[in-house]
């Protein structure tokens, strides 16, 4: 059970930025400190944990709609520079293979700026989206930092082949660091941004970071409209971002203040805060309609593994459920350190869990045993029945009720 307070107004994968970052040493609270390897442990199953190798920072997971495969990103480790051309990958769920997602270039008008006329030569993908547009069509959007800072729009394809990415366009936000992305169902998006650009250059840019002070906001965007950013939306880094299928409420991981938070976007403000014991990165969406939240454990280890240059990291990570509709938390899985790097999503498929890192070689497939749940939800949409602003605690429930749940746009809600 862990403490609702109230939002207020306030004068947001960062895992990767940090470790590119991290040629100064920031103030961090002191607590235990794992050591960290200099070389990844062996890709072979331990226990219930199975690796699936062959990625390069697989910071976030998505699943199709068909249920048979993971869209995974892979971002760049200086995030400019992507490790490999693919930009996107496949991950086939019956025999764990990956493969590069294939794209192709088709411009559409609606799917992004005007301005935007083609994709860029190389993906460097962070945050990605899959939701179903109102024409029907599946859409993919893809947080980029490679050529320039991106959102950019694909339409997820099914053919004889397997899945291909159709890129469509592109929305450009060159004065900020963005990090996730959830589409509204119109053509358009909400999406998270960590920090300023111009802060980058500061020489305490990491102290900045960590010190809990608001840093980042969520920024909108809608077809023949402008990118504006969203009022009373400034958070410490914001992060992973899922929008309530009524497109009233967003979620988004206020990264480095161990919180989840929910804006209201009729209210205009954040309206409820949900502290969680560990750093939560990105949000999925569970078939059932509880929102998934991965992080690190603690950041002490993290940051002497990443300042040593160490390509593998023991810090211990976090998987926790958050119910959409009273906040309340439960523990999914508690990851021991030494067998993921820098952890930033966790995506369950029935009784599997899915994890994915910002840094490193591999994903992580875990078996919950028993702890399985449904795949596919009955989604319905009720205004009613969404807590109260000033519910002080909430104890832990495991179930949602779908009829009062705030259906969450994702790739789970997918028909």
């Amino acid at each position: 059970m862990f403490k609702l307070s109230r939002g207020h107004r306030t004068s947001h994968g960062i895992g990767a930025f940090m470790a590119w970052a991290l040629t100064w040493t920031p103030v961090i609270p002191a607590v235990a400190v794992t050591p960290h390897h200099k070389i990844p442990p062996p890709c072979t199953r331990s226990h219930e944990v199975q690796p699936i190798c062959g990625v390069q920072g697989p910071e976030d997971i998505e699943l199709t709609p068909d249920g048979k495969d993971l869209v995974i990103s892979e971002l760049p480790p200086d995030f400019t520079h992507p490790a490999s051309s693919d930009g996107l990958l496949l991950v086939d769920l019956a025999n764990d293979r990956v493969k590069p997602l294939p794209i192709v270039s088709e411009p559409e008008i609606a799917w992004g700026d005007p301005n935007c006329t083609a994709p860029p030569a190389q993906l460097g993908s962070h945050g990605i989206h899959l939701s179903k547009r109102s024409d029907g069509r599946t859409e993919l959007l893809v947080v980029n930092h490679a050529e320039r800072e991106s959102i950019e729009a694909f339409e997820l394809r099914s053919g004889s082949g397997g899945y291909r990415a159709i890129w469509h366009g592109c929305v450009s936000h060159p004065t900020g660091l963005l990090n996730d992305v959830a589409a509204t169902g119109d053509g358009g998006f909400i999406a998270t941004v960590t920090i300023e650009k111009a802060l980058l250059s500061r020489k305490d840019v990491v102290d900045v970071l960590v010190s809990g002070a608001d840093t980042g906001y969520l920024v909108e965007w809608h077809p023949g409209t402008a990118l504006r950013r969203l009022a009373n939306s400034e958070a410490p880094g914001n992060n992973g971002i899922q929008l309530s299928i009524d497109g009233r409420f967003i979620y988004f991981a206020a990264w480095t203040k161990k919180q989840i938070r929910r804006y209201d976007r009729q209210a205009q403000r954040v309206t409820q805060i949900v502290d969680v014991p560990f750093y939560p990165d990105n949000l999925s969406v569970r078939g059932d309609g509880m929102l998934i939240a991965a992080g690190l454990d603690e950041l002490d280890s993290w940051k002497a593994c990443a300042k040593a240059h160490s390509p593998f990291c023991e810090t211990g990570f976090t998987v926790m459920t958050l119910n959409p509709l009273t906040l309340a938390t439960q523990l999914l899985y508690k990851g021991k350190p030494g067998i993921l790097t820098s952890t930033s999503v966790a995506v369950q498929v029935d009784n599997t869990l899915y994890v994915g890192a910002g840094k490193g070689d591999r994903l992580l497939k875990i078996n919950l045993g028993g702890r399985a749940t449904r795949s596919r939800a009955v989604w319905r949409s009720n205004s009613a029945g969404y807590p109260a602003v000033n519910r002080a605690v909430v104890p832990s429930t495991p179930d949602v009720d779908p009829a009062r749940t705030p259906v969450i746009r994702g790739s789970s809600a997918l028909p």
